[in-house]
């Protein structure tokens, strides 16, 4: 478990660092950021629970102690409905499909509970599971009871980015860094459009972690990032362009556009 938990840890810091490469920025494109930042920041929250899990490797357990877990979401509308990574706050999900766990004859079982959602006020909700998408790497959450009042959400837009266009990652940091929301610029790299349309990006930014909100300098929602991950990580040509332990795991992290996750949204509503 303690392995596990490591390659869990080095993992979230290849995203962190995923390239060293300077983008040039502009005044106009950082005061736009601040701009994104200061309007939309109330609709970033903190999702906080418990994940339990159950491992296994060749039929033996493998005790797993229970951990809190914390990560940066997105309010979707007012209802309360929210987005998040799910490999953010659960990354056992991934784990448990990686072509090296199943070589290893590795199991994993995980659980979310106790969920809450922190606002940016600092006011927390009960939350529950709407639904989770592991092949795009979502999880939807709602409150566990409707809210009194909306919530602040983010706009209902969803603009499309060509190679080159610079973006707005917003996202809310945990307790260590007093629960702000912070926010940079990247750069859209490469547009993959089948078998279905998403982004790949670089930054030089902090707030490029999984989960982070992707808005356009007008401050429109575009997306999320999230984990894409290769049935055969030796054939992620993808890959290439992130490198470290990310490629090792054939993953890529990736921005999956606002169209997307409001379709499946509509999934989540009709429960």
């Amino acid at each position: 478990m303690a392995q596990m938990t490591r390659r869990i840890a080095a993992s979230a810091l290849a995203i962190a660092l995923m390239t060293d490469v300077a983008f040039a920025q502009t005044a106009d494109e950082r005061g736009a950021a601040r701009e994104v930042l200061n309007r939309r920041s109330d609709a970033i929250v903190s999702v906080m629970g418990t994940l339990k899990a159950r491992m296994s490797q060749a039929g033996r357990d493998r005790p797993a102690p229970d951990q809190a877990v914390q990560a940066s979401a997105t309010v979707l509308d007012g209802s309360g409905l929210t987005v998040l990574a799910l490999s953010s706050i659960d990354p056992g999900t991934l784990m448990a499909r990686n072509p090296a766990f199943t070589a290893a004859q590795m199991k994993i079982e995980t659980e979310l509970t106790e969920l809450k959602l922190r606002l940016g006020d600092g006011s927390e909700i009960p939350a529950r599971i709407a639904l989770r998408d592991s092949d795009l790497d979502l999880l939807f959450i709602r409150p566990a009871t409707a809210p009194e009042k909306p919530m602040t959400a983010v706009d209902a837009n969803s603009p499309m980015f060509n190679p080159v266009d610079p973006v707005v990652l917003v996202q809310r940091l945990g307790e260590v860094a007093a629960w702000k929301a912070s926010a940079g610029i990247g750069t859209i790299e490469v547009v993959v459009d089948r078998p279905r349309r998403f982004y790949l990006f670089g930054t030089t930014a902090a707030a490029n972690g999984l989960g982070s909100a992707i808005f356009d300098l007008k401050g429109q929602f575009a997306g999320i990032v999230t984990l894409r991950q290769s049935s055969d990580a030796r054939h992620n040509a993808l890959n290439g362009m992130q490198g470290g332990l990310l490629q090792t795991l054939g993953m890529v992290a990736a921005i999956i556009p606002a169209a997307d996750i409001r379709d499946i949204a509509k999934q989540a509503t009709a429960r």
